[in-house]
């Protein structure tokens, strides 16, 4: 039974034919040298910075809606996250809610 030919060899790293092979492309390549940062001071540009805006944006979200439970509700964020979780589910341990809404 005759042998299926691979299109990539490893005998060598021509591929024994005198041909190319993946790997001998991907070493072949010339090395780039790093890239200069966009921000000469080397700090991180936070309005550039999307992991920045979107902690930005949860903080300001997440006050608002403290402001509004502590007003009409009396009670702050994570009361408020335990007694949604209550609701969603009444038979859930201490553990299972505080690992849900992400407490200690």
């Amino acid at each position: 039974m005759a042998k299926a030919k691979s299109s990539v060899s490893t005998a060598t790293p021509t591929g024994g034919r005198g041909r190319r092979t993946p790997l001998t492309r991907a070493v072949a390549q010339p090395v780039q040298p790093p890239l200069e940062p966009e921000n000469p001071t080397g700090g991180i540009d936070l309005e550039q910075y999307v992991p920045a805006y979107l902690t930005f944006t949860a903080t300001k979200l997440a006050s608002g809606a403290a402001a509004v439970y502590r007003k009409y509700y009396g009670v702050g964020i994570e009361v408020w996250r335990v007694l949604v979780m209550l609701a969603l589910e009444e038979k859930v341990s201490v553990n299972m809610v505080c690992k849900l809404i992400g407490m200690d």
